[in-house]
């Protein structure tokens, strides 16, 4: 079997062997998996009344941290994984910093910022800070733009000065190559985000929940998995 077998399309974006390959126990997940559990919530918003969380690809904060075409690369993102609504409660962003992935997590209705980091220490906690509100300003500038006047969300103004919170009960892995893995975790969470993280295991069995993209994405994809 050739890893780069083409197993998933949907729209643009394809999935080969090799992504599926890395939820195996011992690999580091590929980034393609956190894009389509992403999408996965997308579309689990599509059919609930109160649409409050969103989840974006790591291809989002990426973006706004290179500082490069923002408007070209973003413009498709937010019409994809920010679709307009007053309810909005959540929302995921994973973030990268050189191998190691952490989850940030911005409460609207709390106004904090939640940091999910499997491996943080105290040399990281400025710099991923930094990061963070980098991110959450082109979050609320997006929030303010003319795509969400009639979904305009009660919240308070200058995000970038949000408290950044770090949950109580993730241990310190001492290590970034699975990283990813609790970040696919905490996304999984969804509708069921505990600020504390008290019952956070390493990793839920992660092929239901991407595999199911086959299932609910119906004509918008051709898959050939076998």
């Amino acid at each position: 079997m050739l890893q780069g077998e083409e197993l998933l399309k949907i729209g643009d974006v394809t999935a080969n062997r090799k992504d599926f390959e890395s939820l195996c126990p011992t690999q580091q997940i590929s980034e393609k998996i956190l894009y389509l559990t992403a999408l996965k919530c997308v579309h689990n918003q599509t059919l609930l009344t109160w649409k409050n969380v969103w989840q974006l690809p790591p291809a989002f904060a990426d973006t706004i941290l290179d500082g490069n075409n923002l408007d070209e690369i973003l413009v498709p993102m937010v019409e994809q994984f920010m679709q307009p609504t007053k309810d909005l409660q959540f929302i995921y962003i994973p973030m990268r910093e050189n191998e190691h992935r952490y989850l940030m997590v911005i409460s609207i209705h709390d106004s904090i910022i939640w940091q999910l980091d499997s491996y943080l220490e105290d040399d990281d906690i400025q710099r991923r800070r930094t990061k963070m509100t980098t991110v959450a300003a082109t979050v609320e500038h997006i929030l303010k733009s003319d795509i969400y006047n009639e979904c305009k969300l009660e919240m308070k103004e200058n995000m970038r000065r949000w408290r950044i919170h770090a949950p109580r009960g993730i241990p310190n892995r001492h290590q970034s190559r699975d990283s990813p893995s609790w970040v696919l975790q905490w996304m999984n969470l969804e509708h069921a985000f505990d600020a504390q993280c008290s019952e956070v295991h390493v990793m839920k069995m992660a092929h239901g929940c991407t595999l199911q993209c086959n299932y609910f994405m119906g004509d918008s994809m051709n898959s050939r998995l076998k």
